[in-house]
């Protein structure tokens, strides 16, 4: 039975041991806390990529959106310069007279169909042999009309016409040749028989000095030359239009339906620059800049495109933030669930440790009372027995007693009785009054006896109580006959 009881409590010590091992925080739950925690930030790694490239991807569209737009409106432009040279062909005169061109240009309404262009006007090459006939059929139309200024190149390329002429007033007369920019573009134009800019000037009809460019659309005798030779003999000028660069993009680029800045350069020239302080969407710190050079008619720009402030505004890393954040809380909740765990086994175990003192001392103490218990049931028992033992003497005492008491009573109140009746007959007072006396004692002595065997019968619980109306005076009597015997003696 002993080595049942050790093993047991081996068993259970073993248990116990194991059971404080797995609550403390083991490797294995570092492991479950590190790797989701790795896997949190893989997410969110992933996530943040493909947010930020399409993020980029967004910039990209609307950096190559803004360029493309520039190209395409410069290409419309371009439609318009050809068109004029159409309607130049379309005269047999020597030189367009300035109410054709007026008439010309109405339809095109420069305003609403091409924003952006400042106007757009003709451009005769004319040789110093020819010059006296050009300003005298100029003049007929318009008395002051004058080429200035003053160079020494060989030929001439006076602005004839440019409408809406109210804006344009100080470019009529202006010769092309009397800059390099302008001449060259000019020469460019005329020899390779398409459309070319010049690089960046100043507009004479720009109050703000701002950079600009011309746009030129050359002409021939005939309308479609072969050769260079033939292009340099046939030229007789350009259709041209003249363009201040910031106004450029404000028809074409409206700044409300993009989020980019834009810079755009010609070689070291800056035609155009949003990215400075003094515009609302300056970003100082972009989140994207791209920069990508194109060729166009003739001059190559460079455009530097950053993101402004409105795509910052509206580049939400908020999903891949939202997964960081979420799975963050996820791991510390799963480590305190950890750590509670853990500190709940060792609760636990240390409220079955201190349960099995305190059942272990109640159980002591029980053994204790029990001993004691046991040890005064049975002095109680031994005192029972004894009592027992006593009572049922004192029973058997008592009915031995009555027994053997009883007989000779009962002879001494027969002869009483007789010695009265005598005595009675006789006439014998004295002698009838002391059988009376000895027959009433003899009586009593027999009910006490009786009472001593009704008190046994009590005790053993056999005693049936009998309650009947009882004469005081013969109590009394007898308590005197009983006193009057006792004093005699």
């Amino acid at each position: 039975m002993h080595s049942n009881d050790s093993n047991d409590f081996e068993e259970i010590e073993n248990k116990r041991k194991k059971l404080i091992r797995s609550g403390r925080l083991s490797n294995f739950h570092w492991i479950v806390v590190i790797g989701s925690l790795t896997l949190t930030f893989l997410a969110w790694k992933i996530t943040r990529d493909q947010t930020e490239a399409a993020i980029e991807k967004r910039f990209q569209r609307q950096a190559q959106q803004s360029i493309d737009l520039v190209i395409e409106r410069m290409k419309n432009y371009e439609d318009a310069l050809w068109g004029g040279v159409g309607m130049v062909h379309s005269h047999r005169k020597q030189y367009l007279d300035y109410q054709s061109w007026l008439e010309f240009s109405s339809t095109l309404q420069i305003d609403k169909k091409y924003p952006g262009i400042n106007g757009i006007g003709v451009i005769y090459h004319i040789h110093k042999d020819e010059l006296a006939d050009y300003l005298s059929a100029q003049r007929e139309e318009r008395p002051s009309f004058s080429i200035f200024p003053d160079h020494n190149e060989p030929e001439y390329f006076p602005i004839t016409f440019v409408e809406p002429a109210a804006v344009n007033l100080k470019a009529i007369g202006l010769d092309m040749a009397h800059e390099k920019n302008r001449y060259t573009a000019a020469k460019k134009a005329r020899d390779t028989g398409e459309t070319q800019i010049t690089g960046p000037i100043i507009l004479v009809q720009d109050n703000a000095k701002t950079p600009g460019f011309l746009f030129y659309a050359p002409f021939y005798e005939n309308i479609q030359p072969k050769s260079l030779i033939e292009r340099q003999r046939t030229f007789k000028g350009m259709v041209y239009a003249p363009f201040i660069v910031y106004k450029l993009m404000e028809g074409t680029l409206e700044k409300s339906r993009r989020q980019v800045g834009l810079r755009i350069q010609d070689g070291e020239s800056i035609l155009f620059d949003e990215h400075d302080s003094k515009f609302p969407d300056f970003d100082p710190e972009p989140l994207y800049t791209t920069s990508k050079t194109v060729s166009l008619y003739g001059r190559s720009w460079t455009f530097d495109v950053r993101s402004a402030k409105s795509f910052r505004n509206t580049a939400s890393f908020s999903q891949s933030n939202i997964i960081l954040a979420f799975g963050i809380t996820l791991d510390i909740l799963l480590f305190t669930i950890f750590i509670l765990l853990s500190k709940s086994n060792r609760e636990a175990i240390s409220f079955a440790d201190s349960m099995s003192r305190s059942l272990k001392q109640k159980t002591e103490s029980l053994e204790e009372t029990n001993g004691r218990l046991k040890r005064e049931v049975g002095e109680r028992k031994v005192a029972e027995l004894a009592a027992e033992q006593s009572s049922r003497a004192k029973s058997e005492f008592l009915t031995a007693m009555s027994h053997e008491l009883r007989t000779p009573l009962n002879g001494i109140i027969g002869f009483s009785d007789l010695i009265c009746s005598d005595a009675e007959e006789d006439g014998n007072e004295e002698l009838l009054d002391s059988a009376k006396r000895i027959n009433s004692s003899g009586k009593h002595l027999l009910a006490i006896i009786s009472d001593l065997l009704d008190i046994s019968k009590l005790e053993a619980g056999k005693f049936d109580l009998q309650i009947s109306p009882c004469k005081l005076k013969d109590i009394l009597e007898d308590i005197e006959n009983v006193t009057l015997i006792l004093m005699k003696k």
